[in-house]
């Protein structure tokens, strides 16, 4: 057997994770997280009492818990993931006879398969670790959580979730979540998003108050405008921003030769435009949270209580009064119900909270951490979710564990900076749509498009043979992007989650659906906010 074929079949052997293990089993005192070696698990699961939970659901500062088990009757917390072993004295004694078992049994049951690997059971784990070669096990690591979950806080992952086990109080960065995980959990990464918002802005004001010998500006005037002026003022726009790529492609000709990305003047980035409104409301969706949580702080708030508590009422009409439009406004999730807020504290004085212009298209939740939808059969019970180390449970296959994103695509015009209530809402079209037009305009155009996972997107028109394949994009799948943007995405080495991939894809929909468009001889049209269709050539309709 070849080297390579060799390297080959052991790649194919070690793809998939073994186990489930225990950790305390398995892990050995020197498998533990430090400033050179992090821990990381994919793929995670929490369970408590047979169930599959969320961050949302269990940790103790989120109003959903109060009545989980965990806080209510003190149940565990169990959670497994999939952890790479970088070296061998990461395993016990115990951990290392286990995995070798298992390591043998795979390579026989493969061979037995008729999946000739050309390898012995006499495989040892050594031989793996042995040589200068990437080849590492990964094992699926089974742990009962300790402490709370740390995000956007850890040293450790100032940009991510840490997790902790009772078992040497181990602590793990989280990479990825199964979707149903995710789903159950996002709430509460979004509102520690909006928490660490507010500690950057606080921040950013010392920073930008000190270089100019000032005093930084006190606590009562941090009010939900005073951190949007000053996300708008300093980082919304910011000029190095505009005259730099973060990421620039090698063939890049815009750019200078050993300038870190910094464009050739006078050429600028085109940034998106960012509305006071939306931000407001982003804010808003977690006031009440927010609130709370500085008022469990004793020193070192970011916020005045008693200032964001007016603006609470405030917040709870302006949601009310959003609705009554059909505007999701001042929300985490367009579904969530706003009549519990009874606005009976609002002052009618008090100004009103800024409304966004455009309406939020209707989100399906593809939630996860990657690429996919939740698979069918996510809800698991416990003696399949968690098996003991005697009884190692049936290795998933790597779909079941494609973790997803949400996409909420917007195909509305940017809204304006300071849009007031009354001119924010949804405006009444003074000229109704020709029925005759909406009768001939196909409705598959009318659902904005979901990124596929697979990475192919094929259009729903009926004998329409338009694909947009996004690891290989045609020259006309191109078609009115941005010279970089082209440059990026044929590059490669991006991923579904990030955002401007999304805008892209976005973009190359729209033109094709432009197209469409043309052909049947109708344009669109945007009056106020909201977008109109006519005949291109009413004479002839």
């Amino acid at each position: 057997m070849t080297r390579l074929h060799e390297s080959r079949t052991l790649r194919a052997l070690l793809a998939d994770p073994f186990g489930p293990y225990v950790d305390s089993d398995i892990l050995s005192d020197k498998c533990k997280t430090t400033q050179s070696q992090v821990l990381r698990l994919n793929g995670l699961i929490f369970e408590c009492e047979g169930k599959a939970t969320g961050l949302t659901e269990f940790e103790p500062d989120q109003p959903e818990s109060r009545n989980h088990p965990a806080n209510r009757r003190r149940a565990e917390i169990r959670f497994r993931g999939i952890l790479q072993i970088d070296k061998l004295a990461w395993l016990t004694p115990r951990g290392r006879e286990a995995l070798q078992k298992d390591l043998r049994k795979r390579a026989v049951a493969r061979s037995q398969a008729g999946n000739r690997l050309g390898i012995t059971s006499s495989l040892q784990l050594e031989s793996l670790y042995s040589g200068a070669g990437d080849l590492r096990v990964k094992v699926w690591v089974q742990a009962t959580k300790a402490l709370t979950a740390q995000y956007l806080t850890s040293k450790y992952a100032l940009d991510g979730l840490m997790l902790f086990s009772k078992d040497r109080n181990r602590s793990y960065q989280i990479v990825s979540m199964l979707p149903e995980i995710y789903e159950m959990s996002r709430k509460f990464l979004s509102r520690y998003e909006a928490l660490n918002f507010l500690k950057e802005m606080v921040a950013l004001d010392k920073k930008m108050q000190t270089s100019k010998n000032q005093s930084v500006t006190a606590t009562p005037q941090r009010t939900p405008d005073w951190f949007v002026r000053l996300y708008r003022s300093y980082l919304a726009n910011e000029i190095n921003v505009r005259t730099r790529r973060i990421i620039p492609p090698d063939s890049d000709s815009d750019t200078m030769l050993g300038g870190e990305g910094k464009l050739r003047r006078p050429r600028k980035r085109t940034l998106p435009h960012i509305s006071t409104a939306e931000l407001m409301s982003l804010i808003a969706s977690h006031a009440e949270w927010l609130v709370a949580n500085q008022t469990k702080r004793r020193r070192d708030r970011y916020i005045d209580v008693d200032v964001w508590k007016e603006w609470l009422a405030v917040v709870k009409r302006t949601r009310q009064e959003a609705a009554q439009y059909g505007v999701t406004w001042g929300l985490f999730d367009p579904e969530e119900d706003v009549a519990a807020d009874n606005g009976s504290d609002y002052d009618s004085d008090q100004e009103r909270a800024s409304v966004p212009r455009r309406r939020s298209s209707r989100r399906k939740q593809q939630a996860g951490s990657a690429t996919g939808p939740a698979p069918k059969n996510a809800t698991r019970t416990r003696s399949s979710l968690f098996a003991p180390m005697s009884r190692p449970a049936q290795i998933p296959s790597d779909d079941d564990y494609e973790a997803g994103h949400i996409f909420d695509p917007d195909f509305s015009p940017p809204s304006t900076s300071d849009a007031s209530f009354s001119d924010s809402l949804p405006s009444r079209s003074s000229t109704p749509t020709d029925p005759a037009l909406l009768g001939q305009y196909p409705t598959a155009l009318m659902q904005p498009p979901a990124l596929p996972a697979s990475f192919i997107w094929a259009c729903p028109l009926h004998l329409c043979t338009y694909r947009l394949d996004l690891t290989n994009p045609s020259n006309e799948n191109l078609r009115g992007l941005l010279p970089h943007d082209k440059q990026r995405l044929v590059a490669g080495g991006w991923k579904l989650s990030d955002s401007w991939v999304d805008d892209c894809f976005l973009r190359m929909v729209s033109l094709h659906y432009e197209k469409h468009e043309e052909e049947m001889g109708i344009r669109t049209t945007w009056q106020g906010n909201q977008p109109k269709l006519e005949w291109k050539d009413p004479r002839n309709h």
